[in-house]
């Protein structure tokens, strides 16, 4: 399981000024084996903060590239399945102005065109969240009936 971690202002240096362009991110990741779909979901969070606690640390910008580039490298060999997920939550992506008016809808596209993807976003009118999720279709059918199975005991 992998999560991009927004290390922009982690990394604290004269010559990058919160203004710039450009995006400084890695990944944290953590190995969950489950045996026939049952995993213990407190023992996935606390494993993925530490992994993230331990990246928060770094502050060179080169050993952050060298970092992202091995996890990169190691999940492209990893057979199993890897599942990516980022929250793209607080960014201030309706407010952003180009001249023709503020966006009415913010998509964020993976760069994994074949892969396991989970992105949330804020919904336009800010008050809540919304999950775009891309799966294999097998995985998307067990995703799918476990969210209507959840969302029947919300009602």
């Amino acid at each position: 399981m992998c999560h991009v971690v927004n290390m922009r202002k982690k990394i604290i240096e004269e010559n990058r000024p919160e203004i710039a362009a450009g995006n400084i991110c890695t990944m944290a990741d953590v190995a969950v084996k489950a045996d026939y779909g049952e995993m213990n979901l407190a023992e996935v969070i606390a494993k993925l903060r530490t992994a993230i606690m331990e990246i928060k640390e770094i502050r060179d910008v080169e050993e952050l590239g060298e970092i992202l580039l091995n996890k990169f490298s190691t999940v492209a060999d990893d057979q199993s399945r890897t599942y990516t997920f980022s929250s793209l939550c607080r960014f201030p992506y309706y407010q952003v102005d180009f001249g023709w008016g503020k966006p009415v809808r913010v998509i964020a596209q993976s760069g994994v065109s074949d892969g396991n993807v989970i992105q949330l976003v804020d919904t336009p009118s800010g008050d809540g969240i919304e999950a775009m999720v891309q799966l294999k279709e097998e995985e998307m059918a067990i995703f799918e009936k476990e969210i209507l199975a959840h969302s029947q005991h919300m009602i």
